[in-house]
């Protein structure tokens, strides 16, 4: 059974081994992944492209969509698109923001939400998703790419999709660039020519996220107003767009919650980062957060997590805003316990359908199986010294916190940044033998809290608060380590200096004060594997008093050796090292080596008796000592102090090597005790001087350093530094020591006084446990720190410079180097010198502190950075005896681009050996060439007027300085100097200490006689050095960098003869071509022919293969290409005078037109007079008759439409048909129906109706009224026919111009490009990046300080050059420099077409861009041209400069917002057209490339879009013959889009009631812009059927630049509520719209048809009822060009011109009736209008059986009783 139990207990721990390594790898990788992200600026932009398939939200079953897009809390929104489910927002969203932590965009959401926008109500959610950020920034180009995506109801008020959104997010951090993405993926290039808008195919598989909160646990007060201060807890989980929270504790620290949280994710997601917040409510203001945590979602579901204990960290009580709010959500690191949660989580795959919703519910915990187990640990803490501490005085403490249990060390008093405390950190109730805190803790070490060490300051005066100066947070498993369930683990870790971290939470430290370095050992684990002897010898090292060996002796000796043995080999001389321990014993006859005497004292572990003794120090003599008095001489004296009792030697008076040999006896003295030194300069009258001082002389050192053993007496004898200011000076001692137990009651403590500010207490005692603990022993040295040079450092001047100096502190000891004035680089080369104590062993001595100053003569000095040299580095640096390069860091420890170059040694007194490291001067003479070509774009608040470069060097021990001339011309910010210069310099052998160049661009004020800086920069020699590597002194040679100044005229004839070599190529190619055609045709012919070549034939071949190949001179060439482009330029007038023919003549036939209409209505005024005159009979005859007839009116009919039929010269044939046939009808009828007048004359007088109805004879009255009746109705009948006819005829023509909606066609987006584009190359970036056209070297100028709120650092122009290091005075750069000193006039062409993706900065998502352009002193905008709204300016501007080179040459081009007052710059960027024109790369371009250049925003590190254009440069010459080119965008091609909306049917019924519908079509088309159009409204439609014959016309503008939409929705009209929705249908006109774009010459006008039909059937749906037909709609579309729209004119609805086709009058409409039964049918419709007349007959007949029945009862049973 107990082999059983072991074997489960076995197994569980290897699952929980498991867990944790999971967990440990899960925390690994996270980590990992958030070092990838670098902390800066970041812009995020988010393009919403469209929705499909909104669920409605209206009362209309409609929508009104907005997106709102929420971004780490910034929220944006797009436009509100009115009545639609389905919506083309294309609108970007632009999010800027400033220094991120990695963190913070680790848990940076962007939620996009569709809202039903509402104007009185609150807008109501369609649906939501949600993106980590993260997740898009390690996509491919850090987007995510119109990405579709399901939208689901968060609220839970719907389920299921909710509709589907199209996006596309980019997340840019700093130094990204954009991607563009071809036009091919931007737009369709393949498919049906009309496509149904599908929603897509996003499968959605729902799960359920269960957040188990089980218990909160000690959390902080954050409410203390109230009479007992607590907190108003509640948890909240946020992920996928839910929020969810639990029930709210109100007046709880410790509350046992028991409740679960469940959240529906729809999966695929595209987030992975579970976010917790615990939070005080508040009902007055704001919740407030008390803790965060994060998981993975994608972790939890492979694995789930169970129940475990998980804590808060955040800033202290009370601090919410700015870097504290960043605590308490887990973006930084928190430096206060806040509380506990124990949780677990787990995703469910197939939740039920009830479940699926976001709630809280109570849950049941079984706490015996589901409560995470717990173990008894134990931690223990050795505080024993710091270094670094405060601001150097005070007191100070160490504070433990481990959730709310707090230990702390009594204060202990700070000098000169040194503290002591050696306690051991215990409870206040512990024990004396208890030397751990035991702690009850869950036993998995990944749920253990973590533990906080904080640096306390105590307050003097009557405050009582401490301030926390700097903490320091450990994991409860670093502590441990990984081996905490062997036996003893965790408890062997030696002691650590551990550097504490400052906080502005905590206290906000100025550069004077440090958050301290403190030595602790921290040892932790199992209480059960807690080491059964005690601490192990490893995790108190200062006790073990092994002979162990000082790695300095090791390393001087090794270094003494070496030399010893060079010296031998030159020498053949032995020469013997001098004894390191036992000092020099040939200059004092009592110095000797140390001697070890038995004592009966047993050695090992002692009692605290057992260390005492008895102390005898001789002060032996003193060297070096400085003169103090005038006459050159000292009277020194030492102070010995043991103890705190002092005894002082005799005065050696007039001395400077004084030797006193005096000895002094301490009685009852500990082994861990120290001495003092203090050498005194006596004066008779005066106070004494003091010389120098050394505390700490530790005994237990001593005996280290004498090699003896705790119990057994000694004696030694050292040499100590004893001086800072005199580092040379020396007081050498001996001591003896012996042990004795019984000196413990000789013992004497100095009494120690109490301050009226100090805290009495009844604890007297100290805690300081230095015979337990042990201690780290001092060593006396002389510290060298040989300071070399620094680099790069912060310019914290106005001037642009700094006045740096490097201050050394360590162990107390502070000293600095001397101030260089003015520089960024400056170079030291000195020595800084400190006496210090180190601590031992080496391995546990603190870090070297080097601080880089700014000096200022009147204010404090400022702190240009920091950086820390660990004691191992100078061990590990004296033994490759080489020095290192330090990075510098700020005040909170991020790296700085400065760096120091330094080496670090220690010397001890009792060693003679020579210093390792040395500061050697010597160099050797090189010569800097400048050819110094000009300043560049140079700028200045006060001007320039006439600048000069000057060049400083050092140079032995001086600086050599040279410079140009002042020169202005061709203006001062681009002056040109075009000067050779060299510069002598003499630079080390060392290749690490090769100095700087210093470039220094002075303007000259009234002659020279006042000088300012603008710039400065440098030139660093390492550019032209390579560095040796099999040298041993790092040597280094010249590089060979080849410099080569373009020589014009050689490049010419380099191309010419490339030219001719292309040319003969391309000749010889088609000669070779046309021969083996010739040979395989005659072959071919010779084989059918069955017969052999004739030698004629062979002999025509031959011919041709020995004709020359004819080679065209370049003015042969010339003359044939302008011949070709000539010709061109004729074919190309010709085709335009062609086209202006025809729109002439287009006009004159409509001229001729409007003539003849007019003479036609003229004949008719005419003829009317004398058609009065000549049927003047007839007319009487006819009055007779009772018959009037109307025959003018006709006549001026017919000729109207003669006459129209005539002008019109473009109509068809079958138009011209479609009148005659109109004609005829109209005279049948007249034939038909004389008497009657026209049926279909509705245009006849009133007054002629009632003459013809006197004139009828009333017996004859109701027959001519039925006759009339008669014909209306045939007349109709035979109109109706006619229509139909004439419609069916229109069905079946223009077969030729017909296509099929699903006709597939394919756009190659290369066809829209303009001439200009094809052939030309392309690059996706700027050229610098794709092409080296950098013939000279630019160097930026900089000025202003860092961080000034004078502007701050900043580039004031750039210098222009070439410079080369050389041993010769001789020049370099070879020929072609007098081709570059000859100024020649460029004119530079710059072609700017479009702007990619550029960020908003209005406030609606868009931007008013324009185009602002320098060179030099020219400069072109096109404010007044500026495109409104959008984010892709098409600019197409051309620019024509014409500069000097050498001369102006940096061009910038910005983009603006326009704003009308107070623009906003958008991007620049800049380009060099110097380097360009210089380079034979460029100028070998026979076509410039097509290069997208990114736009840079001096606010932001991020891109901020990019630009595509190219640059021409032409000589003068040549830019007279070669034009500009035009690249203004095409003319826009104007297109008529006509919809026409027949009828419907099977349309689902609205009005129940009635069974009847008010039918409308609405009609948006969306190109570029957003056009609305809708039908009439067909009132009280019945049978489910509608008809409108209606005709929508669209004016179009092509090419288009954005996605385009075909919306057409039918409604049920409502006059006193919303309009209720029937469906919709959706279609993408990209294909449409290109195909007929492309092919407009060609297909001018296409018919669009489904099924061979051109009136086709379209399913309307709703997403209300999917997969439901809502009804069918019947429509005809065609799209053609402006002037096929003038050959087929159409009026809108059934308006004039009403053809093509003729629209008839629709059928089934509402019509008026005098008779009121008929009307109240029509309004409510065939069922209820039966129902209400049966309801009024039943009404009728019940009241008169109400009013008669009485009487007729009464009657019949009168009647029926007079008949008995």
């Amino acid at each position: 059974m107990a082999d059983d139990e072991n074997k489960g207990d076995s197994k569980e721990e290897s699952k929980k081994d498991e867990e944790e390594q999971q967990q440990d790898e899960a925390a690994a990788e996270e980590e990992s992944r958030k070092k990838r992200l670098e902390r800066g600026d970041y812009v995020i932009q988010v393009h919403v492209i469209e929705a499909r398939d909104l669920k409605p939200r209206d009362f209309g079953d409609t929508s009104d969509p907005v997106a709102e897009v929420t971004v780490m809390n910034v929220k944006k929104s797009t436009q509100i698109h009115k009545e639609s489910l389905t919506v083309m927002f294309d609108e970007r969203l632009t999010y800027d923001f400033k220094n991120l932590e990695p963190e913070e965009l680790n848990q940076g959401k962007c939620i996009i939400e569709v809202f039903d926008a509402n104007v009185i109500r609150k807008n109501v959610l369609i649906g939501s998703f949600e993106f980590d950020l993260t997740m898009v920034y390690y996509k491919q180009h850090h987007e995510l790419y119109q990405q579709w995506v399901a939208l689901t109801d968060v609220t839970g008020d719907n389920e299921g999709v909710q509709g589907y959104l199209q996006v596309t997010i980019v997340v840019l951090g700093p130094k990204d660039e954009q991607f563009i993405h071809p036009e091919s993926e931007e737009f369709e290039t393949e498919g049906a020519l009309l496509n149904v808008m599908m929603p897509p195919q996003v499968e959605t598989d729902p799960h359920l996220l269960r957040v188990f909160v089980r218990q909160l646990d000690k959390l902080m007060v954050m409410d203390r107003l109230g009479l007992r201060p607590s907190s108003d807890p509640y948890a909240i989980v946020k992920f996928g767009g839910h929020e969810v929270r639990t029930s709210t504790f109100w007046e709880k620290l410790d509350v046992m919650v028991h409740e679960c949280v469940t959240l529906p994710v729809m999966e695929p997601l595209l987030g992975d980062t579970i976010i917790l917040h615990v939070k005080d409510a508040d009902k007055t203001s704001k919740d407030e957060i008390i803790g965060t945590f994060t998981y993975s979602y994608n972790a939890i579901k492979k694995s789930g997590m169970r129940d475990q204990w998980v804590h808060m960290y955040g800033a202290p009580s009370g601090k919410q805003k700015g870097l504290a709010d960043k605590m308490n959500r887990a973006i930084v690191e928190g430096t206060t316990y806040r509380g506990s949660m124990m949780l677990s989580m787990v995703v469910d795959d197939k939740p039920s359908d009830d479940e699926l919703k976001s709630q809280c519910m109570k849950a049941g915990f079984d706490a015996d199986k589901l409560a995470p187990g717990i173990e008894q640990w134990a931690l223990q803490v050795d505080v024993y010294q710091g270094v670094e501490v405060g601001d150097g005085k005070g007191k100070f403490a160490i504070r433990m916190m481990i959730r709310d249990l707090k230990v702390q060390t009594d204060f202990s008093p700070c000098a000169k940044g040194a503290c002591e405390w050696y306690e051991l950190m215990k409870l206040s109730d512990a024990g004396a033998k208890e030397d751990t805190i035991d702690l009850r803790m869950p036993d998995d070490v990944n749920q253990c809290p973590d533990v906080i060490f904080y640096l306390i300051e105590k307050k003097s005066g009557f405050d009582t608060t401490d301030n926390v100066i700097s903490y320091l947070r450990f994991k409860w498993k670093d502590l441990v380590g990984k081996n905490y369930k062997k036996e003893g683990g965790g408890f062997s870790s030696p002691p650590q200096w551990y550097q504490f971290k400052p906080s502005e939470v905590l206290q906000k430290l100025d550069e004077e004060t440090f958050p301290g370095t403190i030595l602790m050992g921290i040892r932790a684990g199992l209480q059960a594997k807690k080491p059964k002897d005690g601490v192990p010898p490893s995790a108190r090292p200062f006790l073990n008093m092994a002979d162990e060996s000082d790695p300095l002796m090791d390393i001087y000796e090794e270094h003494k050796n070496e030399e010893a043995s060079i010296s031998s080999s030159k020498t053949k001389t032995i020469v013997t090292s001098v004894s390191m321990s036992g000092g020099d014993s040939a200059l004092d006859p009592l110095l000797s080596t140390p001697r070890a005497q038995k004592r009966s004292v047993s050695s090992g572990k002692l009692t605290a008796a057992e260390t005492m003794g008895k102390l005898d120090v001789t002060v032996v003599n003193a060297q070096n000592v400085p003169p103090m008095d005038r006459d050159g001489t000292s009277d020194p004296y030492v102070e010995v102090t043991v103890n705190g009792h002092s005894q002082k030697t005799s005065v050696q008076k007039g001395s400077l090597k004084p030797s006193w040999n005096e000895k002094f006896e301490y009685p009852g003295v500990s082994i861990h005790d120290s001495i003092s030194l203090q050498l005194n300069d006596w004066n008779r009258f005066g106070k004494k001087d003091v010389i120098g001082k050394v505390d700490n002389i530790i005994l237990m050192g001593l005996l280290k350093e004498a090699k003896g053993q705790l119990g057994v007496d000694f004696n030694y004898t050292k040499k100590f530094f004893v001086s800072e200011k005199f580092p040379n000076c020396t007081v050498t001692i001996s001591i003896t020591f012996d042990f004795d137990a019984k000196q413990v009651a000789m013992r004497r403590e100095k009494k120690s006084t109490i301050g009226i500010f100090d805290k009495v207490t009844k604890e007297s005692k100290s805690k300081r446990v230095d015979h337990i603990m042990g201690r780290p022993y001092p060593r006396n040295y002389k510290m060298i720190v040989y300071v070399y040079q620094a680099r790069n450092l912060d310019a914290l001047d106005d001037s642009g410079f700094s006045d740096p100096f490097i201050e050394v502190t360590y162990c107390g000891k502070r000293a600095k180097s001397t101030t260089i004035k003015k520089t960024l680089n400056p170079q030291w080369m000195e020595q800084v010198t400190l006496n210090v104590d180190v601590p031992q062993p080496a391995s546990y001595a603190p870090a070297i502190r080097c601080s880089v100053y700014d000096w200022d003569r009147f204010s404090g000095n400022d702190l240009i950075g920091r950086l820390f040299v660990p004691f191992m580095d100078v061990l590990s640096m004296m033994r490759e005896r080489k020095p290192r390069w330090y990075y510098l860091r700020d005040l909170k420890g991020e790296q700085k681009e400065g760096k120091v170059y330094l080496a670090i040694e220690f010397i001890d007194a009792n060693v003679k050996a020579d210093p390792i490291f040395k500061i050697d001067k010597s160099a050797n003479p090189f010569y800097l060439h400048l050819l110094t070509i000009g300043v560049r774009s140079m700028k200045s608040a006060l001007g320039v007027h006439k600048p000069q470069v000057v060049y400083t060097a050092p140079l032995a021990g001086s600086v050599e300085e040279i410079a140009t001339d002042p020169s202005s011309n061709p203006n001062a910010a681009n002056a040109n100097f075009l000067v050779i210069q060299k510069l002598p310099i003499k630079i080390p052998i060392d290749y690490e200490l090769a100095p700087v160049i210093n470039i220094i661009v002075r303007d000259n004020l009234f002659g020279g006689l006042v000088k300012r800086s603008i710039g400065s920069s440098i030139i660093d020699l390492h550019d032209f050095m390579v560095p040796i590597k099999s040298s041993e002194k790092n040597e280094w040679r010249i590089k060979d960098n080849r410099i080569e100044i373009l020589n014009e005229k050689q490049l010419k004839l380099e191309i010419a003869a490339e030219d001719r070599a292309e040319r003969r190529e391309y000749k010889a190619e088609a000669r070779m071509n046309l021969l083996s055609i010739k040979k395989a045709v005659e072959l071919a012919e010779a084989r059918c022919q069955n017969r052999a070549f004739n030698k004629k034939e062979l002999m025509v071949i031959e011919d041709i293969g020995k004709n020359a190949v004819e080679i065209e001179d370049s003015e042969d060439y010339r003359a044939r290409l302008f011949a070709e482009e000539d010709a061109y330029q004729r074919e190309k007038e010709e085709e335009e005078e062609r086209l202006a023919e025809q729109q002439r003549q287009r006009r004159e036939a409509e001229k001729r037109k409007k003539e003849i209409e007019k003479k036609a209505d003229k004949d008719d005024g005419k003829e009317e007079e004398k058609g009065e005159a000549v049927d003047g009979k007839e007319e009487e005859e006819e009055e007779k008759d009772g018959v009037v007839k109307k025959k003018k009116k006709k006549r001026k009919k017919k000729k109207k439409k003669a006459a129209a039929a005539a002008a019109d010269t473009d109509t068809t044939g079958r138009q011209r048909a479609e009148s005659e046939t109109a004609s005829e009808n109209g005279d049948e009828d007249e034939e038909e129906d004389e008497s009657s007048g026209d049926s279909d004359d509705s245009s006849s007088s009133s007054d002629d109706d009632e003459e013809e109805k006197e004139d009828i004879p009333a017996e004859d009255v109701p027959k001519e009224k039925e006759d009339k009746k008669v014909s209306k109705k045939k007349a109709e009948k035979k109109k109706r026919k006619n229509e139909e006819r004439a419609l069916k005829d229109w069905d079946k023509e223009d077969e030729d111009q017909c296509f099929d909606l699903d006709s597939k066609v394919t756009v190659n987006p290369e066809d829209f490009e303009p001439e200009y584009l094809k052939g030309r190359p392309r690059i996706h970036d700027e050229l610098e990046d794709e092409y080296a056209c950098n013939p000279f070297e630019t160097i930026q100028l900089w000025t202003g300080q860092k961080g000034s709120i004078f502007g701050g650092r900043r580039v004031t122009g750039a210098i222009k050059g070439l410079w080369k290091l050389s041993e010769s005075g001789d020049n370099p750069f070879g020929n072609g420099l007098k081709s570059l000193i000859q100024t020649r006039t460029i004119s530079v062409r710059l072609y700017i077409l479009n702007g990619m993706n550029l960020m908003s900065t209005d406030r609606d998502n868009s931007s008013d861009p324009y185009l602002v352009v320098k060179l030099g002193k020219e400069k072109f905008s096109t404010r007044k041209r500026y495109i409104p709204n959008t984010l892709q300016p098409q600019f197409h501007e051309p620019f024509e400069f014409h500069t000097t080179l050498p001369g102006p040459s940096h061009i910038t081009v910005e983009i603006w917002d326009w704003d009308g007052i107070g623009d906003d710059l958008v991007g620049r960027t800049v380009i060099d057209i110097e380097d360009r024109w210089f380079s034979k790369v460029w100028r070998r371009l026979k076509v410039r490339p097509l290069e997208e250049r990114t736009l840079r925003n001096p606010r932001s590190a991020a891109s901020f879009g990019k630009l595509r254009m190219w640059i021409d440069l032409y000589t003068k010459d040549e830019a007279r013959n070669i034009p500009l080119v035009d690249i203004s965008l095409p003319p826009k091609q104007h297109y008529e889009f006509r919809l026409i909306m027949w009828k419907a049917k099977d349309v689902v019924i609205k009005d129940e009631l009635t069974d009847q519908n008010d039918l409308r079509v609405t009609v948006k088309v969306t190109v570029d812009e957003k056009l609305k159009q809708e039908t009439d409204t067909h009132w009280r439609a019945k049978f489910g059927k509608g008809s409108w014959n209606w005709r929508c016309i669209f004016n179009l503008q092509l090419p288009f630049q954005k996605k385009t939409l075909l919306h057409l929705s039918m409604w049920d009209q409502d006059v006193f509520s919303a309009s209720d929705s029937i469906g919709e249908i959706n279609f993408s006109l990209d294909l449409l719209l290109r195909h007929a774009y492309l092919k407009k010459d060609e297909i001018p006008r296409i018919i669009l048809r489904k099924d061979q039909e051109k009136r086709f059937w379209l399913n309307m749906m709703h997403t209300k009822w999917p997969g439901e037909v809502q009804g069918k709609l019947q429509v005809s579309m065609e799209l053609m060009t402006s002037e096929e729209a003038v050959k087929f004119p159409a009026g809108l609805g059934r308006g004039d011109p009403n053809m093509n086709p003729y629209l008839p009058e629709p059928e089934g409409r509402f019509r008026f009736s005098l008779n009121p039964f008929a009307m109240l049918k029509q309004l409510l419709g065939d069922k209820l209008f039966y129902k209400l007349c049966g309801g009024i007959c039943c009404i009728a007949c019940l009241a008169i059986a109400i009013f008669f029945g009485p009487q007729l009862f009464i009657t019949f049973m009168s009647n029926l009783i007079v008949g008995q």
